[in-house]
């Protein structure tokens, strides 16, 4: 995969990634089902070949900030009092202080009751 815009992508890169998936999916048989376009940014040549190929597209309803803002910052702007039922949080597994967010967010969740799910 690459993580950049769609709307800076080809048909045809779009149809590599789509195809990238699906290897991937085989080769660990195990079901890919859902598409977050990178930047939330989508495209018509985007959204009918994931359409194609039975892939839902998902979007987050709360932008952790967590590739912008120090960790306090992160922290604060996925705690439980602005996260409200049905919110998908995106956060990302390659900056340094993702972990400790994530154990972090999932304890303050805990102690309110909150429930999270993997998607």
């Amino acid at each position: 995969y690459e993580h950049t815009s769609l709307k800076k992508r080809s048909f045809w890169e779009v149809r590599r990634d789509v195809d990238h998936m699906r290897r991937l999916s085989k080769q660990f048989d195990h079901p890919i089902d859902l598409y977050r376009p990178p930047y939330g940014d989508l495209t018509l040549t985007a959204l009918v070949w994931y359409a194609l190929f039975g892939k839902r597209i998902i979007m987050w309803s709360v932008d952790s900030r967590d590739s912008f803002d120090e960790f306090e910052c992160v922290q604060e702007n996925v705690s439980p009092g602005r996260v409200r039922l049905g919110d998908i949080v995106l956060l990302h597994d390659d900056y340094q202080h993702a972990a400790r967010l994530l154990d972090s967010v999932l304890e303050a969740f805990r102690r309110n009751n909150v429930r999270c799910a993997a998607l």
